[in-house]
């Protein structure tokens, strides 16, 4: 096997959001990848979460467990026409080999690195955060309503920003990497 093999996940669409998720895994390499599929795939950055409840992801053929936050995710990012491409450690690696957890540990940088995109997956949240994501998207970067947004008084909007900031996913020490290394960051929450 190639010392730079991966293997990543594709996401199968959906007409509902409610559907089952259903995946297939791709063998493929950080080698293979610099040719013509390079940055075909989307890195995902989140928060394992709890241990418990675990739901049933269809991935080939047969069911695999997942953690809660990670089919919320899934959910997230599946398309309704086309599939999806990602890099997820928890499905991508096989956690039950101690070998192939710490190679692919050792290989994350070159993974972040050559993804077309990270998504960081915030989490579920409640509607006053979503409404501030879509207030801030609505916003055009750099702009007089982006300002008014982001520095708007408001104990509101101020409130959303403080349960924002402490979400989590800010606790996790890997996404240093994951950000320095993305070319292009996407912060998501669903």
């Amino acid at each position: 096997p190639e010392n730079d093999a991966i293997r990543l996940l594709r996401v199968l669409p959906a007409p509902l959001f409610s559907a089952p998720v259903c995946c297939e895994l791709i063998n493929t390499s950080i080698t293979r990848l610099r040719g013509k599929l390079r940055r075909s795939y989307i890195a995902g950055s989140y928060v394992w979460g709890a241990a418990t409840p675990l739901f049933a992801l269809r991935i080939d053929n047969g069911v695999l467990p997942v953690r809660d936050n990670l089919l919320h995710f899934l959910r997230a990012v599946r398309s309704r026409f086309g599939t999806e491409v990602l890099w997820v450690d928890a499905l991508c690696i096989n956690q039950d080999s101690v070998q192939e957890r710490n190679h692919q540990v050792s290989m994350m940088g070159n993974i972040y690195r050559n993804a077309k995109c990270v998504y960081c997956w915030l989490g579920t949240w409640k509607a006053d955060i979503i409404s501030l994501f879509h207030r801030v998207q609505r916003a055009q970067f750099g702009s007089k309503t982006m300002r008014m947004v982001l520095s708007n008084n408001d104990e509101h909007v101020l409130h959303e920003l403080r349960m924002l900031a402490q979400a989590e996913y800010w606790t996790r020490v890997w996404i240093v990497q994951e950000f320095v290394l993305a070319r292009e960051l996407w912060l998501l929450c669903g």
